[in-house]
């Protein structure tokens, strides 16, 4: 601000100034030469002056911008002795007017400007061009400038033309030296020649206006514009250097910009190099621990123990160091929203438990569950919470750390107290943040590298919140200050953790109901990693679990493998040769999605960037090495649980549904969802199936029902169809595509009726079929109920009219009928056995619907017979439909002397010859 207000004072000043000496020039130029010139002349002299004191002015902004750099102070004020010298100058030309003044101090003090302004310009030279110019030499200059200026002002006036001459050849050999000492700079720095002309327009100025004051040339002064010139050369010489250092600091921006990349990407490689190693070593120790390979000896636990601990400790002082540079740089990006701080503090409690076995430390949450809420980042918070427990363990083997919090003025107070151990230095919180030494310790010669208290300082306070440490009666007391929340779900976590237990238990009873769940307790899963290490690592930690491990060191393997035996889940590493984590997931998505088959990232990457870009390319989750057993095992069953819910969701809402109305999961789908759409409805039914369940027992009818529909479902399903819902006996199916995959289905599902009444037929049951209606139209498909019961459904016409469509087929004996519309949009019909059946009303419809029929599934004799007699039929129904029933009935009764069975041919039959006995009785009515 103070810069800007600097600039606007400057600009004005400079525009006031030209204005004034501007009006003067123009009065002078409209007439006013009484003078002979010499007003003129001044004027001008004057607008010189004007533009060096802009300049003076600029020169001290230079300096105030630069914090005060002496070489810009140096030369502001020999600009300023200029000013001074060239106003001093101009005063002969205004003698007419004031007659009064006495020229002779006026002279003397000039003289004691030039001394000022040799200094000044020595100084300046000196401080830019690192001291090749000597003070000396100057200090001479300025003390006989001075003193010949007194002996001009005091002596005779006999005398002050040789005061005058000593003072100008002082100042031409002043100049002369400083040329001397700056020509050799010309080949390094190329503005130094600007400076030098100047130099050399001033000596040039000065050796003129010493011969105009011997009189020997008549002319005007002209130091005040050499004065300028240089002045203004300086300002040139200033713009180029501002340029030069401008085109610097860019390029030293730009290097630093990549030496700050260069550091990110050592810290993230560092990160996956030390955290591999830190994995492994945690990994394998406390699947030792656990005795996954066999029990150990006690002594063996407790020194195994220390490793496992050492570990922990040394991935979260890996952890410390990116965060705090990351927050140094203002990377870290916080995710805020309403977190229970009870189970915060407990995750970050659970977090220390490996870091108390065997020792005499215990921690208390006296917190009481799900009362307190703070507004923060959950994961940050913890992270807080759990850098201080660790500072507390680190420095103390014993006692109690009891963690209180408190509600006051709208801000939770977190109190972590130790008791019985031994207090920790006052000022363990303070300190700098770019030291990597404990605050507190510096003094008595710990050097350690534990960030953990400075970061999470810094992490509470970037949420808004304090963190404060005191020593009172030997208790070491840290509060930590959140921003308080009022709980939205407060009273209801008890209510959120009841009803997830009951929907497991509701899953695990709808996995019982499964006939493939024979190795329910099986899952595969696929364990991607280039390192044999870390293969072994997940081996033992999933060994004696429910888990059935496949390895692979290769991603190219490892990916043909999922895509021909999808397994349960994956957990995939990131860093690997030939083809890495994201690419593999990435061409997993393209078959699976995520509710199909969950992925798990498991690296040492754990930086935000990374698990965005793995989030992205469609993992599941990120799992940062190393991690414990129970966070490995909690994941993946988590995701394993996740998976069969939506497989056991998508049997009752068809994934397919859910992707026409673009959705990815159930869980997006609201009320009202819609989208219309053109497919074809397929309805397929058991004839005569109300006599045939009267003779079973319930349950015999839900057994012959399942059995029934699960021989029929696949063939529909492998031919891109949607079973939309069971009727029944019933089944309702859209086919999204072309008709052509319903008509194929359709056939299917017809031929194997023939293999099932065997099966049948061999234990004694009658044989059934099937009628199946199938028609092409517009629907709906969408979300109908309300909030507390919803369910997907399909409006059209299409629907009724296909179920209508099969009622027909037990009329005709056509095991397959479809509509015209669907007919018309098959790409080429003569591939299929079909006749027209000509145009019937069906019920609930005003207009008469053409049909058509598939005779493909029928046996071969039957298909034989129907395609002998298709043209013969055809002409018929055509006769039929003129009402030219003598010749129709005729057809008709050739086609049935061929085919006796074909029942659509005596339907015909039996209705043309009712039409010609009625035609017969009308005769005789009107004879």
């Amino acid at each position: 601000m103070g810069i800007k207000v600097i600039l606007v004072t400057l600009t004005v000043v400079s525009a006031l100034i030209l204005g004034a000496f501007g009006l003067s020039f123009t009065l002078l130029a409209s007439g006013l030469a009484e003078f002979n010139g010499g007003l003129l002349i001044s004027a001008i002299q004057m607008s010189a002056v004007s533009l060096m004191i802009v300049c003076t002015l600029l020169f001290f902004v230079f300096a105030f911008l630069s914090r005060l750099r002496l070489d810009h102070l140096y030369f502001g004020f020999f600009s300023l002795a200029a000013v001074v010298y060239s106003l001093l100058r101009t005063i002969p030309f205004f003698s007419r007017f004031y007659a009064s003044v006495s020229l002779i101090p006026l002279r003397s003090f000039e003289f004691t400007l030039l001394a000022i302004g040799g200094i000044l310009l020595a100084l300046f030279f000196r401080q830019r061009y690192q001291r090749r110019v000597s003070l000396k030499p100057a200090l001479v200059y300025s003390v006989l400038n001075i003193a010949l200026g007194l002996a001009w002002f005091l002596g005779p006036q006999s005398a002050a033309v040789y005061m005058e001459n000593g003072i100008t050849g002082l100042s031409g050999a002043l100049f002369l030296y400083l040329l001397v000492r700056l020509i050799p700079l010309i080949r390094e720095k190329l503005r130094v020649l600007l400076h030098i002309i100047g130099l050399l327009a001033v000596s040039a100025a000065g050796i003129h206006d010493l011969l105009l004051l011997r009189g020997l040339v008549e002319s005007v002064y002209l130091l005040p514009a050499a004065l300028l010139v240089f002045v203004f050369l300086h300002v040139l010489v200033q713009f180029l250097t501002i340029r030069e250092d401008y085109a610097s600091l860019r390029t030293m921006d730009k290097r630093i910009q990549a030496a700050d990349r260069l550091k990110d990407e050592f810290l993230s490689n560092m990160s996956h190099e030390l955290r591999t190693p830190i994995h492994a070593v945690v990994g394998l120790s406390e699947s030792l621990l656990r005795g996954n390979v066999g029990e150990m000896a006690e002594d063996q636990k407790s020194t195994l123990s220390l490793v496992f601990s050492s570990g922990l400790r040394l991935n979260a002082m890996v952890s410390d160091i990116l965060d705090f540079s990351r927050m140094r740089e203002g990377r870290i990006q916080l995710q805020n929203a309403e977190v229970d701080l009870y189970q915060s503090v407990l995750v970050a409690q659970k977090m220390c438990v490996p870091l108390l076995m065997g020792g005499q430390l215990s921690i208390k949450n006296n917190i009481v569950p799900h009362t307190l809420f703070v507004w923060g980042d959950e994961n940050r918070i913890e992270q807080s919470l759990n850098s201080i427990l660790m500072s507390i363990i680190k420095f103390s083997s014993q006692g109690t750390i009891e963690i209180d919090a408190r509600e006051e003025n709208r801000v939770t107070v977190i109190s972590i107290a130790l008791t019985g151990g031994n207090p920790l230095p006052g000022n363990i919180v303070e300190g700098r943040d770019d030291d990597f030494r404990e605050p507190g310790f510096a003094d008595e010669g710990y050097k350690g590298v534990n960030l953990g208290l400075s970061l999470a300082r810094r992490l509470i306070e970037a949420q808004s919140g304090s963190l404060e440490y005191s020593v009172k009666d030997d208790t070491s007391l840290f509060q930590v200050t959140l921003p308080s929340t009022r709980g939205k779900y407060l009273g209801e976590a008890g209510e959120a953790e009841e009803s997830l237990e009951i929907s497991l238990d509701a899953l695990e009873n709808l996995e019982a109901l499964n006939d493939d769940n024979t190795e329910a307790s099986k899952f595969t899963i696929v364990v991607v990693d280039d390192n044999p290490v870390n293969l072994q690592v997940l081996k033992n930690q999933l060994s004696g679990e429910e888990f059935r491990i496949v390895p692979f060191l290769n991603g190219e393997k490892a990916l043909a493998h999922i895509l021909n035996n999808p397994p349960d889940l994956v957990l995939l590493d990131i860093m690997m040769p030939e083809i890495d984590g994201y690419t593999l997931c990435r061409k997993v998505r393209e078959k699976y999605t995520s509710t199909d088959l969950p992925i798990v990232l498991v690296t040492a990457k754990s930086e935000a960037m990374d698990m965005e870009e793995g989030l992205s390319a469609g993992a599941n989750d990120f799992l940062a090495k190393p991690y414990t057993q129970e966070e490995l095992l909690a994941r993946i069953r988590t995701h394993l649980n996740l998976a069969k819910i939506n497989t056991i969701y998508s049997r009752f809402v068809p994934m397919e549904f859910i992707d026409f109305l673009g959705h990815d999961n159930i869980a997006d789908i609201k009320l009202g969802d819609q989208v219309q759409k053109e497919m074809t409805v397929l309805f397929v039914d058991i004839r005569a199936f109300t006599a045939l369940s009267e003779i079973m027992t319930p349950q015999e009818n839900f057994k012959f029902i399942n059995s029934f529909l699960s021989r029929l479902s696949p063939m529909i399903q492998e031919n891109g169809g949607i079973i939309d819902k069971y009727i029944g006996d019933s089944i309702m199916a859209l086919f999204p595509n072309r008709p052509e995959d319903a008509i194929k289905a359709a056939t299917e599902m017809v031929g194997h009726m023939e293999i099932y009444n065997k099966q049948r037929a061999s234990c004694g049951y009658r044989p059934i079929s099937i009628g199946v209606g199938i028609h092409t139209g517009n629907l709906i498909l969408g979300i109908i109920g309300d909030k507390g019961r919803m369910q997907g459904t399909v409006i059209s016409d299409a629907v009724n009219l296909a179920s209508r469509i099969q009622d027909v087929t037990k009329l005709y004996g056509a095991n397959i009928i479809i509509s015209q519309e669907s007919f018309i949009k098959l790409d080429n019909p003569t591939e299929y056995g079909f006749r027209f059946l000509g145009k019937v009303r069906v019920k609930g419809k005003n207009r008469s619907v053409s049909l058509f029929e598939i005779f493909d599934g029928d046996q071969e004799e039957m298909r034989e017979l129907k395609t002998e007699t298709k043209t013969d039929f055809e002409t018929a129904i055509l006769q039929f439909s003129k009402r030219q029933f003598d010749e129709s009935a005729e057809l008709f009764r050739q086609i049935i002397a061929v085919n006796s069975e074909d029942r659509a041919a005596r339907l015909f039959l039996e209705k043309a010859e009712a039409f010609i006995a009625q035609e017969k009785r009308r005769f005789l009515f009107s004879g």
